[in-house]
C-alpha cells in the first residue's frame, strides 16, 4: 500500500505532502549509501503521533546492526538519529502536530567524524562521534520513507502517521 499524495495541506500555505497512514512505505531499495561521503539532510515532516515510535526514514534493520542509519521518533516522544549503531537522542519533542524542518548533519574527514541534529533551527543533543571519511558505510539495507526496517530487511515497521512534504540528501 502506497502513501497518499496531497495537493493542498492548509497547514504548509496550500503546499503538497506525501501523507502516511501508518501502514505504508516508500521504498527506494539498497540506495543512498553514505559510502566515504558526508552527508546533509533536510526534512519538512510531521508526525501525528510522536509516541508511537514513528520513523521518517531509515537504512537499517531493527536491531543493533552496523551501517545503519534512521531518524525519527523514539516510543517516548524523543526525536533521534541512528547512526551505525550510536542513537544521538535530541530534546522530546512530544505533543507536537506541527510541521518542522529537521536538518542533520554527518560531517566526515580523515581525522574525524561529527554527526548533529537540529530541529527548527536549533541543535538538539550532543554532538556525536561518527566514523572517518576513510570508513566505506556501504549498507545493503533498503532506503525507506515512513518506516523503519524489520530484523530481516524484508518487513517493516515503526510506520509513520505523519506528512512528508519535502526531504533533501546531499
Amino acid at each position: 500500500k502506497q502513501p497518499q499524495w496531497v495537493p493542498n495541506v492548509s497547514m504548509i500555505n496550500n503546499m503538497s505532502a506525501i501523507r502516511f497512514d501508518g501502514t505504508e512505505v516508500m521504498s527506494a531499495g539498497d540506495t543512498l549509501d553514505l559510502g566515504f561521503n558526508s552527508r546533509s539532510i533536510f526534512l519538512i515532516a510531521k508526525a501525528n503521533n510522536p509516541l508511537s515510535g514513528q520513523r521518517f526514514f531509515s537504512k537499517s534493520l531493527a536491531a543493533n546492526a552496523p551501517k545503519r542509519f534512521s531518524f525519527g521518533y523514539t516510543g517516548s516522544g524523543t526525536l533521534n538519529v541512528l547512526y551505525h549503531g550510536v542513537s544521538s537522542t535530541g530534546i522530546s519533542l512530544t505533543g507536537t502536530s506541527d510541521y518542522v524542518l529537521n536538518t542533520i548533519s554527518l560531517e566526515r574527514s580523515t581525522s574525524g567524524g561529527t554527526g548533529k541534529l537540529f530541529s527548527g533551527g536549533i541543535q538538539i543533543g550532543n554532538s556525536f562521534s561518527i566514523n572517518t571519511s576513510t570508513y566505506n558505510f556501504n549498507s545493503s539495507f533498503r532506503f525507506l520513507i515512513g518506516a523503519y526496517n524489520d530484523a530481516l530487511d524484508i518487513g517493516e515497521i515503526s510506520y509513520l502517521d505523519g506528512d512528508v512534504p519535502e526531504i533533501i540528501m546531499y
